[in-house]
C-alpha cells in the first residue's frame, strides 16, 4: 500500500503551523502529490499518536489527535482524515 507523507507536516515546528497548513486546503508535495486538508490532518494525527503512545495505534488514537487538531482551529473532513491516518498506520505496519 502506497502512502505519501507531507514534508510540510513532518517538519512543522508548532501546532499553529500544522493548523495553518491544514486550513490552506492543499499542499503540494514531492513528485507533484497534492495533499488535501484531510490528508494533512490524518498525517498529523498519525505522527502525534506515534509520539504520544508506545502501543499500537488504533482509530481511537487517530480520532483523539484529530479532535485536538480541530479544537486548535483546523478545518478538515474528519472521516477522510481518519481514513488517511489509518491508511498510514496500515502502511507503517507492513
Amino acid at each position: 500500500m502506497t502512502t505519501y507523507l507531507s514534508n510540510a507536516i513532518s517538519s512543522a515546528t508548532s501546532l499553529e503551523q500544522v493548523v495553518e497548513y491544514v486550513n490552506e486546503g492543499t499542499c503540494e508535495g514531492m513528485e507533484g502529490i497534492e495533499f488535501t486538508s484531510a490528508m494533512l490532518a490524518g498525517q498529523y494525527a498519525w505522527q502525534a499518536a506515534q509520539e504520544a503512545d508506545d502501543s499500537d495505534i488504533t482509530e481511537y488514537h487517530i480520532e483523539g489527535q484529530l479532535e485536538f487538531l480541530s479544537d486548535a482551529g483546523a478545518d478538515f473532513d474528519e472521516q477522510a482524515a481518519i481514513a488517511y491516518g489509518m491508511k498510514i498506520v496500515a502502511a507503517a505496519a507492513e
